[in-house]
């Protein structure tokens, strides 16, 4: 997606790029499209980014208010990978 290209245009991601993923997951599971987050979330693995502590911590309160385990232990894999 265009999104996804512009975020994601300067790797490492950048502090600006990091704050604004974080800022993203929040927002999208508030508005309950928590599809769209974990599907973000799957593009940012499978390029080996490194999202940032907050996007993580972020990713990881979504997993605690859906009750997810099996994406909690993905969020943590990728934090330990990257």
């Amino acid at each position: 997606s265009t999104y996804y290209a512009r975020l994601t245009d300067t790797r490492p991601l950048t502090k600006s790029s990091r704050a604004q993923l974080a800022m993203t997951v929040l927002s999208l599971h508030r508005l309950g499209l928590n599809q769209c987050l974990w599907h973000l979330f799957d593009r940012i693995a499978a390029d080996g980014l490194q999202a940032g502590g907050e996007a993580y911590s972020n990713w990881l309160f979504v997993c605690e208010q859906t009750k997810d385990a099996k994406r909690e232990l993905d969020v943590l894999e990728q934090m330990a990978r990257t």
